[in-house]
């Protein structure tokens, strides 16, 4: 493929509306999106040295990659490590995924510390579960321990705790017959897995003990 040479001609994509073929002395040569294409004025007689292609294709590839990520954030919010992730899996460079990562948190489509907020109260008000598991899955989505920390730390224990006797009322409200001490350990099992500390989970089973139940049961 050639990489110098003068453009002879250019055509627009019919299918990529906004992709144009480039044609360097009668041969097609390259393709560039819209925008690259009007920044450098790639228009039919414009010279092409070896130096101005491989600006041009690497512009193009950022283009292309900027784009990428825009388009993954339109759906919904995401945290930088599942931008990166994303065009990588599209066969970017890490090198140019880093870089896009850091455009667009710079212009304000990535917040890792926003995204967090977000994602622990959508998930206290759709799927409630504890500290501890908000954590984990903070941690997968590769938001940094520190802004971690900060999210989670303006969830108040009193907060967590009314979601943790909502979650058990739930649950209790679909049971039949009496809650016995084998059914019991299931409820409290169920909020350990939701990620609510052992201590608080201690402290909703009392809750409910004097609340409904009558029998001394064994410590959990």
């Amino acid at each position: 493929m050639k990489t110098s040479g003068v453009i002879t001609a250019v055509h627009r994509d019919s299918k990529r509306k906004k992709v144009y073929l480039i044609d360097l002395d009668n041969e097609f040569a390259f393709e560039v999106h819209e925008e690259v294409f009007i920044k450098y004025h790639l228009m039919k007689g414009t010279e092409v040295d070896s130096n101005f292609y491989a600006e041009v294709l690497r512009a193009d590839q950022e283009n292309r990659a900027y784009l990428a990520a825009i388009n993954y954030l339109s759906y919904r919010p995401r945290s930088s490590m599942e931008v990166e992730r994303y065009l990588v899996g599209k066969e970017f460079s890490s090198e140019l995924a880093e870089s896009m990562v850091e455009k667009c948190t710079q212009e304000g489509y990535l917040n890792d510390e926003l995204f967090a907020k977000k994602w622990v109260e959508e998930r206290l008000r759709l799927k409630p579960r504890g500290t501890y598991m908000l954590k984990m899955e903070l941690k997968q989505k590769g938001i940094a321990p520190s802004l971690i920390e900060k999210v989670l730390g303006r969830i108040a224990y009193e907060q967590e705790l009314d979601v943790a006797r909502s979650l058990l009322r739930g649950k209790v409200a679909r049971k039949t017959g009496p809650i016995d001490q084998k059914t019991e350990h299931k409820l409290l099992q169920f909020l350990l897995r939701k990620g609510f500390s052992h201590s608080l989970v201690q402290q909703v089973r009392n809750e409910w003990r004097l609340e409904n139940w009558t029998e001394e049961e064994e410590e959990l």
